[in-house]
């Protein structure tokens, strides 16, 4: 299994095309595809669906107040996703105190309970089994050109994506 979460601020999100569609999936017979759109949650959009469940999870989980997951959401996501540097999304390093970056924000060491910590997972860096088909998409296809340094958008070159395993989610995925 892997986990692809997007590292640049200046894509909105990248559409995994050449992997099993989900179209094509016949329920009886097969898995459903993985074709999809993975995006990195952006804290400048209130109606995106991450802070809802972050709102909704971490407050209710944690006894946090809307502001403090508000608050944290956005130090969350630069934790896990770093524009520089490997994407972390273990559960170690998700769960810390967010109040000693910013003190309106919460604090997630006390421990996050694994189903709330499977949802924020999900949103941050979505999972992926390794098919023949995924493993070709990450060797030539779709997903070997979002993630290569050389990827250009207007101009800015630079890796889109980055791949970890999802045992620990940080190990580079190969």
């Amino acid at each position: 299994m892997a986990r692809i979460g997007v590292i640049r601020t200046d894509v909105g999100a990248v559409f995994l095309t050449d992997i099993e569609t989900v179209s094509q999936w016949a329920a009886s017979l097969e898995p459903r595809g993985q074709e999809r759109r993975v995006y990195r949650p952006n804290p400048e959009v209130a109606t995106n669906t991450f802070y809802s469940i972050v709102d909704i999870l971490l407050a209710d989980a944690l006894n946090l107040t809307a502001a403090e997951a508000a608050a944290a959401a956005p130090l969350l996501i630069l934790r896990a996703l770093p524009t520089t540097g490997t994407i972390n999304v273990s559960q170690a390093n998700i769960e810390f105190d967010y109040s000693g970056i910013d003190a309106a924000a919460g604090d997630l060491s006390g421990g996050i309970e694994a189903t709330t910590y499977q949802n924020l997972v999900d949103e941050l860096a979505p999972n992926f089994v390794e098919t023949g088909v995924f493993l070709t998409s990450f060797n030539s296809g779709v997903i070997s050109k979002y993630a290569d340094a050389t990827f250009s958008v207007e101009g800015v070159a630079g890796a889109a994506i980055e791949v970890v395993s999802s045992d620990d989610g940080v190990t580079p995925f190969a």
